[in-house]
């Protein structure tokens, strides 16, 4: 049986929403700590959980306005593809 793969996830400390993620992949290392340090510079509170519950809870956030040039209104449409 394969394990399921993990994932960190942002969530909104004002809505409560789950609005940005990262998988918590060991090949990706550096690009892992980058995004959950972009998720923390942003507010958001960190949580590690399964990538199955990432897919059924994520949700976009518009609650509070963006600290930096980050388009963070935006990281749920960034983390879909959409370019900045």
């Amino acid at each position: 049986m394969t394990e399921e793969p993990m994932c960190y996830g942002g969530r909104c400390p004002e809505c409560g929403n789950l609005c940005a993620a990262t998988v918590d992949n060991p090949e990706h290392k550096k690009d892992v700590i980058k995004d959950v340090q972009m998720f923390m510079k942003e507010g958001l509170t960190i949580e590690r959980i399964t990538c199955d519950e990432v897919r059924s809870s994520l949700k976009s956030c518009n609650c509070h306005e963006k600290k930096s040039d980050d388009r963070q209104g935006n990281l749920f449409d960034l983390k879909e593809g959409a370019s900045p």
